[in-house]
C-alpha cells in the first residue's frame, strides 16, 4: 500500500503529536498537512512515528497515541516574546493507520486545560491532510502559568462504525508561560574566588558566573546574550545564558593599577517595576525604576564617578544618571502605557562585581615585635598594595621553648573585606622563648619574623 493512500476506517490508529515553536502566528501554517491552503490536502509522508513521545493505548483496543514532548515547552507571555522565546507554538498532530500510513481526512479537536490569563488555539479542530497532520497554534495569555491541550476524535472499529464519539486520546505535556525578559533588579554576579594571585602573576583565572531572572524570578530565556567588561586584566566578552545562568572567565593581565577590578555585566531587558494588579505588564500609575547609563565603578563608591567608564548609550558624550521622570522601558506594556510614551526601547540590565588581584610580597603590618607570655596579638597580614592577600596565603609559627597557636591564620577565597588587611589572632603560651612567625602566598617568597617571647 502507497504510503498516501487514504484508507476511511481506522482499526488501528497511532497520532503523533508534535510540539514545534513558531516565531509569528501565520493562519496559513495551521492547515493539514503540508497544504497552504488551509483545507488538510497537504501532501503525504511515511508517517514520522521516529520521534520520541509517550504511547497509550486507546480504549476498545482500537490504536495507540503517542504524544511527544512538546518543543519548546516555554512560550513567552503576550507582548514578551522575544527572538529568544516566541510567543506561540504549534501542536501539530499525526493520524497513522496500523501500518503506519497517513491517514487523511480525520477529524481531530483540540482543547486548553487551563484558560487562565487568556491563551487561546487559533483553531479548535482540524481534519488531518494527505500527510495525516493537523494543526493548531496555541498563543499565550498574559498571566504566568502552565498549561496543556486536549487532542480528541472519534474511535472507530474495522468496519469504520463509531464506538465512541468525541474520546480524549491524548494530552501534551505543560507548556510554561513566563516573560522570560530580564529586569533591572533580576541580574546578580558571583565569582569562585575574589582574591586570587595575580598582581604578579599572569593568566591567574577566575570563573564569574551571571544569573539573571524576569519579574516572576523565574529564569530569563534561555540564549539570552550577556556582554562583560572590566577595568583591569582580560575578561571574555559574552556568555549566553542556559536555565538562567551563564559563566565567563576573567584572566589577570595589564594593566593593575591598584589590584581592583571591576567587571560590568550588561544585556537588555526591562525596567524592573510593582505589578499592582497581577497581569504580569506595566500599567500606567504603577511604580517603576529608571536606570542611567551602565558605568564600571572604579573609585568604589557605589556611583558614577568622573573618570569610571561608563557605555554612551545616549550618545551625548556625557554620562546621563537615572532620570526619575523617564518613560518605562522594556516590553510588556499595556495599550494605555504604550499610547503615554512607554515601552518605547528596552532597558539595560548591569550589575558590578568587584575583586582583587592581590600580591605575592606579603607582610605583617605593624611589624611584630617582642611580646610577654599568655599576649593575644593581632596581626594584620597584607599585600605590597595594602590588600588582602591572595587566597590559600598563610600565616605559620614556629616555636623555640615557647609556645603559640593562631586562629585563622588562612586566608580564605571569599574573605569579607578586598581592600584591607587579613587579621590573624595568636594566642602565646605560659612559656619564655622565641616564635618565628612566617606569611607566604601560594606562589610567593615567605616572609618571616623573629620575635622573642619574655
Amino acid at each position: 500500500m502507497s504510503p498516501c493512500t487514504h484508507k476511511p476506517l481506522l482499526s488501528h490508529l497511532l497520532v503523533l503529536l508534535a510540539v514545534t515553536a513558531l516565531a509569528a502566528c501565520n493562519p496559513s501554517t495551521e492547515s493539514g498537512g503540508n497544504s497552504d491552503n488551509g483545507n488538510g490536502d497537504g501532501g503525504g509522508g511515511n508517517g514520522g512515528n521516529d520521534n520520541n513521545g509517550d504511547l497509550v493505548e486507546l480504549d476498545y483496543g482500537v490504536g495507540f497515541v503517542l504524544v511527544m514532548d512538546p518543543a519548546p515547552n516555554q512560550i513567552a507571555l503576550r507582548g514578551y516574546g522575544t527572538g529568544q522565546i516566541p510567543e506561540t507554538t504549534r501542536l501539530a498532530v499525526q493520524v497513522l493507520d496500523n501500518d503506519l500510513n497517513p491517514v487523511a481526512g480525520h477529524d481531530v479537536s483540540f482543547a486548553i486545560t487551563d484558560s487562565t490569563g487568556g491563551p487561546e488555539l487559533t483553531r479548535d479542530s482540524a481534519t488531518t491532510g494527505s500527510d495525516g497532520s493537523a494543526s493548531t497554534i496555541l498563543r499565550s495569555g498574559t498571566v504566568q502559568g502552565t498549561t496543556q491541550v486536549e487532542v480528541s476524535m472519534d474511535l472507530l472499529d474495522s468496519n469504520g462504525n463509531v464506538i465512541e464519539q468525541d474520546v480524549h486520546v491524548a494530552t501534551t505535556q505543560p507548556v510554561s508561560m513566563h516573560t522570560a525578559a530580564p529586569v533591572t533588579d533580576g541580574m546578580s554576579l558571583s565569582a569562585d574566588v575574589f582574591n586570587p594571585e595575580g598582581y604578579d602573576y599572569n593568566g591567574i583565572p577566575v570563573q564569574v558566573t551571571v544569573h539573571l531572572g524576569d519579574i516572576h524570578r523565574n529564569p530569563v530565556a534561555d540564549g539570552t546574550q550577556v556582554n562583560f567588561l572590566a577595568s583591569t586584566g582580560l575578561v571574555d566578552p559574552v556568555c549566553t545564558t542556559d536555565n538562567g545562568a551563564c559563566t565567563i572567565e576573567w584572566r589577570s593581565a595589564h594593566p593593575r593599577g591598584d589590584g581592583r577590578v571591576d567587571i560590568l555585566a550588561r544585556t537588555n531587558g526591562n525596567d524592573a517595576f510593582v505589578d499592582t494588579n497581577g497581569n504580569s505588564r506595566f500599567d500606567l500609575g504603577e511604580s517603576y525604576e529608571p536606570q542611567g547609563e551602565p558605568f564600571v565603578d572604579t573609585e568604589g563608591t557605589g556611583q558614577f564617578d568622573p573618570g569610571d567608564f561608563f557605555w554612551d548609550l545616549s550618545g551625548t558624550g556625557d554620562y546621563t544618571p537615572a532620570d526619575p521622570g523617564a518613560h518605562y522601558k522594556g516590553i510588556g506594556c499595556t495599550e494605555d502605557a504604550l499610547e503615554h510614551g512607554h515601552c518605547d526601547e528596552r532597558a539595560v540590565v548591569f550589575n558590578n562585581i568587584v575583586l582583587v588581584a592581590s600580591g605575592s610580597d606579603l607582610r605583617l603590618d605593624p611589624e611584630p615585635t617582642d611580646v610577654s607570655v599568655s599576649d593575644t596579638v593581632i596581626y594584620q597580614m597584607v599585600d605590597q598594595n595594602g590588600n588582602v592577600p591572595p587566597a590559600g596565603s598563610d600565616l605559620s609559627i614556629n616555636c623555640t621553648d615557647a609556645s603559640a597557636t593562631a586562629l585563622d591564620s588562612e586566608v580564605p577565597e571569599r574573605p569579607g573585606a578586598l581592600f584591607g588587611p587579613w587579621p590573624v589572632v595568636i594566642n602565646y603560651g605560659d612559656d619564655p622563648g622565641s616564635c618565628t612567625l612566617e606569611v607566604q602566598s601560594p606562589n610567593g617568597l615567605p616572609q618571616r619574623y623573629t620575635i622573642s617571647v619574655n
